[in-house]
């Protein structure tokens, strides 16, 4: 049996048994062009963190770099108390990554990819892979070119699961499929974290998360605008909406670049979103009752 950890180096200074993931002013360039441009934070073990931006914030360069794929270009990350890059490899073994875009080869079979993850993960569980193989409906014998997206969806975890990482990654794991599937994901991927795993899960829709996440990160132009407890957002943070082109109150406060109209902002093309941090503020709810087609909700 090959030990995970033999070549862990030790633990960064300042690092704390608490944290799972920490990010410190972790930038990431391609080229000229930069994409991620000082991210700082951190999140806690055992939370179910949801990582949330449009299309083109950062979310899957930021998990390329926290999974040792790619080195920053500055600042620092670390996971599970050692730096990403460099322990890459021992950490990897320790993790669950689900890619968003990446999946097995057509002509390959379940079991085919179930018997290659297990020569990988020394701890991998069979018995497990087994029980979530009967859970989710798969065929072992089924090719991947036969699959639906959300057969394909279920194989992938399934593998991601089967060695009870430490640390499961999932980048969209539910990005187009449909409501069954997005349920049964989310569930087992609630019971993982409840026996212990932390989870960060990257969506572009924080109400596709919102049944499970503890923590959420929120990713805008390669910063975070937003590392907060989900039961804090819940209670205070309002998702504000209106129509393009009204004046915003110049006293009511709003996260640092967030909501600025865009047609991938979550609420349509031509609406304005913008999230604030204390939905119940005075002034706001003037300017609510003042404006015709604004409204306000809990952030998540």
């Amino acid at each position: 049996m090959i030990d995970p950890h033999a070549n862990a180096r030790p633990r960064f200074a300042g690092s704390s048994d608490a944290e799972a993931v920490r990010l410190i002013d972790a930038r990431r360039r391609f080229g000229r062009t930069p994409v991620l441009k000082g991210v700082t934070a951190r999140i806690e073990r055992g939370a179910v963190c949801g990582l949330v931006g449009s299309n083109g914030a950062g979310k899957t360069t930021l998990i390329h770099c926290l999974m040792g794929m790619i080195p920053l270009t500055g600042g620092t990350a670390e996971v599970l108390g050692h730096d990403a890059w460099r322990d890459g490899h021992a950490l990897r073994r320790r993790t669950g990554f689900f890619p968003e875009r990446d999946v097995p080869y057509g002509w390959m079979r379940l079991r085919t990819m179930l018997r290659m993850a297990g020569r990988c993960f020394p701890s991998w569980d069979a018995a497990l892979a087994g029980r979530l193989t009967e859970r989710f409906s798969l065929d072992p014998a089924k090719r991947f070119r036969d699959m639906s997206k959300g057969m394909v969806a279920k194989a992938k975890l399934l593998a991601v699961l089967g060695h009870r990482p430490d640390l499961l990654v999932l980048d969209e794991p539910i990005n187009g499929l449909d409501p069954g599937s997005r349920t049964e994901l989310l569930a087992a991927v609630r019971e993982r974290a409840e026996a212990g795993a932390t989870v960060l899960i990257s969506s572009h829709n924080l109400d596709d998360l919102d049944r499970v996440v503890t923590r959420v990160l929120l990713l805008r132009d390669g910063r975070a605008a937003l590392s907060e407890r989900a039961a804090t957002l819940r209670e205070r943070y309002g998702w504000v909406t209106s129509p393009g082109g009204t004046p915003w109150p110049a006293g009511v406060r709003r996260i640092a670049g967030v909501g600025h109209g865009e047609p991938d902002a979550g609420v349509g093309a031509g609406t304005r979103g913008v999230l604030v941090p204390e939905r119940d503020d005075a002034e706001l709810r003037a300017w609510l009752r003042a404006t015709p087609g604004a409204a306000v909700r809990p952030a998540a």
